[in-house]
């Protein structure tokens, strides 16, 4: 891997907190004005995108935190009872958005190019067809 830059390094770091990449780019001194665009260069460079996953890698292990843990952890928000819960009907429908887009349900194009009205919509007609 090359040795990135410290702007790059720095980024790679921002990146991995909240996984945006125009308030990484931001963050780690890209200007605001062009912050946007640079961010998704600088995501599809591959020392980059290297940088980031060995970091989430680094992440995962110390954090403990696995793909199955979340999936489990999203499957038990999706279909828990909502008079018993404390949950919302809006946290419960965004474990579903967000379990429907892990598992590529909504959508075979990509459910991640729909948009929020439209992914609400479909999933609360699937929930309503489980619930009758």
């Amino acid at each position: 891997m090359a040795k990135l830059n410290p702007k790059q390094e720095r980024f790679c770091q921002e990146y991995v907190v909240d996984l945006n990449a125009a308030q990484a780019a931001i963050r780690a001194g890209y200007s605001q004005k062009t912050a946007r665009s640079i961010g998704q260069r600088l995501l599809t460079n591959v020392d980059i995108a290297s940088r980031i996953s060995e970091l989430q890698s680094g992440l995962q292990e110390t954090t403990k935190i696995t793909a199955e843990r979340v999936i489990k952890e999203l499957a038990k928000g999706a279909f828990a009872e909502l008079d018993v819960s404390e949950m919302k009907f809006s946290d419960k429908l965004k474990c579903l958005e967000l379990l429907s887009k892990h598992l590529g349900i909504l959508d075979g194009s990509g459910a991640g190019k729909d948009n929020k009205g439209d992914v609400a919509q479909r999933l609360l007609g699937a929930f309503r067809g489980l619930n009758k």
